[in-house]
């Protein structure tokens, strides 16, 4: 059993906490620019090492809050985008996994599949702080990434339950499986 975490996974985590955290520190650069400049900050910048711990901190927060993003993608986003049927449902996840050893193309459709999910939540969220913040352009910004994305999806979603859909139809010899 192959336990570990897939490269792709790392970097979609990654990224995706990185643009909500640049997009937010873009957003609010002279407040996070003062801040930076007051007297207990400039304490803690001065020692050597604290550069270090500072970064490994910052990958680590970026990190979680892609994590976060991506398990609210999985948990409600596309929940959601099934329920209302902009998505199609999901195929058998059984033959799925079946058809997947036939058809290497489905690992390709999953992880864009997951990327868009992604993408999907992490503009929602930044689209939802912008109208907080009644900036109507970058509203309409997010709402054009999530249309595309959402489009995306729907695709990829269609693609992969053709595939099983065929595969479970095809004469594949069906791999048996205890258990």
């Amino acid at each position: 059993m192959n336990t570990a975490i897939p490269y792709y996974e790392i970097v979609n985590r990654f990224l995706l906490g990185l643009v909500f955290v640049a997009v937010i520190v873009i957003f609010h650069i002279h407040e996070i620019m003062n801040l930076l400049s007051t007297e207990a900050v400039q304490t803690l910048i001065n020692p050597i090492g604290v550069e270090t711990i500072t970064t490994v901190c910052s990958f680590a927060i970026i990190y979680e809050i892609g994590y976060i993003i991506n398990r609210i993608s999985s948990v409600a986003t596309e929940e959601i985008l099934i329920f209302i049927r902009f998505w199609p449902c999901r195929s058998n996840y059984v033959s799925y996994n079946k058809a997947k050893k036939h058809y290497d193309i489905l690992s390709v459709l999953s992880r864009e599949y997951n990327i868009c999910r992604g993408q999907i939540t992490l503009f929602f969220i930044l689209m939802s702080y912008f109208a907080t913040q009644c900036c109507l352009s970058y509203v309409l910004f997010c709402c054009s990434f999530i249309i595309i994305f959402v489009l995306s999806g729907r695709k990829c979603s269609e693609h992969i339950n053709k595939l099983v859909k065929d595969f479970e139809g095809s004469s594949f010899p069906q791999i048996i499986t205890k258990g």
